[in-house]
């Protein structure tokens, strides 16, 4: 979700159960974030920032740097990454299977 759809309506479904992920960049939507992060901490929302500039992210519960990259082209990858593993991590915390999950069949199948 881009910072402007989280501005326009779903920050308010947020509440100290509900935590954010933020993907920080040093470029020009650093600011939007800034200002979107500020009204999900206004709800008692836990944000876990990763990227460039998570650590410029102020009220963040939990920062995740990802080093900047020769080519600005690649900075999403970098910053994604520690979203996953998180992803990851959790559904195995939970038991759960993250290569098979529930409601969600393959739609392709090896011939």
């Amino acid at each position: 979700m881009t910072t402007t759809e989280l501005a326009h309506g779903p920050v308010s479904a947020l509440d100290p159960l509900f935590p954010v992920w933020a993907i920080a960049s040093d470029d020009a939507t650093l600011p939007t974030m800034e200002s979107v992060l500020a009204r999900a901490l206004e709800t008692g929302a836990t944000v876990v920032a990763s990227g460039s500039a998570a650590e410029r992210l102020s009220g963040a519960s939990y920062a995740l740097t990802a080093p900047a990259p020769p080519r600005f082209e690649l900075a999403p990858l970098l910053s994604v990454l520690p979203g996953q593993l998180f992803s990851w991590a959790l559904a195995r915390a939970k038991g759960l299977d993250p290569d098979s999950p529930e409601h969600l069949t393959k739609v392709t199948a090896a011939p």
